[in-house]
């Protein structure tokens, strides 16, 4: 994470605008709710499915910020109707979101690390990027995911240790 951009650095054809993570002095609490002044003002909206499908409504909102060694995550996902909310926790089938991230502070970029929330509070790790299992397994094992569940959207907020990555 960094507050420039890589020099060097082409985002993946997927990433057509690099969103860059500011550090904080004060982290934000991990509890599924975004409180006033709690997260950068910057968002990141997305308005497309992971196959680039446009979403018709309301964007999705993600925010992102580091400090003490955490990268801090959230994402907003408005619901137009409540109802129709999957609560289980499997990928692809139920209500969640994704994070992605890859440390290239090395010659050679590391190994992409994902986590999976659901709109349950649940949270989980995958090798779908080539993070070595061990390792993906301790980066699940070691967040801090949260969830809460609005008539209007769900929100998930993450806390994501860069050593459980091994990352420093």
């Amino acid at each position: 994470v960094s507050e420039q951009p890589l020099e060097g650095f082409a985002p993946n054809p997927r990433n057509t605008t690099p969103f860059l993570a500011r550090k904080v002095t004060r982290p934000p609490t991990v509890d599924g709710v975004l409180t006033a002044g709690e997260w950068p003002d910057a968002q990141m909206l997305m308005k497309e499915s992971p196959s680039r499908e446009a979403i018709l409504g309301e964007p999705c909102a993600a925010r992102v910020c580091y400090e003490g060694g955490n990268l801090y995550v959230s994402m907003t996902v408005p619901l137009a109707d409540v109802s129709k909310l999957r609560l289980e926790n499997v990928w692809g089938k139920n209500d969640g979101a994704e994070v992605c991230f890859q440390d290239l502070s090395g010659k050679k970029p590391g190994p992409v690390f994902v986590l999976h929330g659901f709109a349950t509070g649940h949270c989980e790790s995958s090798t779908d990027g080539g993070a070595p299992a061990g390792i993906s397994s301790r980066l699940g094992d070691a967040t801090r995911f949260a969830a809460k569940v609005s008539n209007k959207q769900w929100t998930g907020e993450w806390a994501i240790p860069f050593a459980a990555a091994g990352i420093s």
